[in-house]
């Protein structure tokens, strides 16, 4: 049959995604609070499943076909001497600005000694796996796969969708 615009392929159940919601589910509640961004409660959820589960993540199998930092090679991921290539570019204010946001959001979230989540909760977001480098990970996921939905029911949302 032909297929239209707007026609529905298929359904993947929202529960099967990664979202604000499973990482708050995941991690829990008490930690990653309701007025957390999508973005910094996602990327939790990743380095969670990734390096923490591992092979018993319920996601191994969708973890285990997404690439490294290295293999998509954001330019937020470079180093300075590489940026430096792109001199008098308007891409190097921007990659610059980016990899300073994601610095400042890691170290007020995780890294900060006293309030970040590694410090106030080892356990469930131990130090050796929430490092600077497992971030860059999970943002170069987030920004080059995940998408937003929007449903009738349960609005929108951001989601890394298997």
């Amino acid at each position: 049959r032909d297929i239209n615009e707007g026609d529905e392929l298929l359904q993947i159940p929202l529960k099967l995604c990664l979202t604000k919601k499973s990482a708050r589910k995941a991690l829990g509640k008490d930690v990653l609070d309701e007025d957390i961004n999508e973005y910094l409660a996602i990327a939790c959820q990743l380095i969670h499943e990734k390096f923490i589960k591992g092979e018993d993540s319920f996601h191994k199998a969708y973890l285990g076909v997404l690439p490294e930092t290295d293999e998509v090679s954001p330019t937020f991921a470079w180093p300075p001497e590489d940026v430096a290539f792109l001199d008098g570019s308007p891409v190097v204010a921007a990659t610059q600005s980016l990899q300073m946001k994601l610095q400042r959001e890691y170290d007020a979230l995780l890294g900060h000694p006293e309030t970040g989540l590694c410090a106030k909760y080892p356990s469930r977001f131990p130090k050796e796996h929430f490092t600077y480098e497992h971030w860059v990970w999970a943002f170069t996921m987030l920004f080059s796969r995940a998408i937003r939905l929007r449903n009738m029911r349960e609005g929108e949302t951001l989601a890394m969708v298997p």
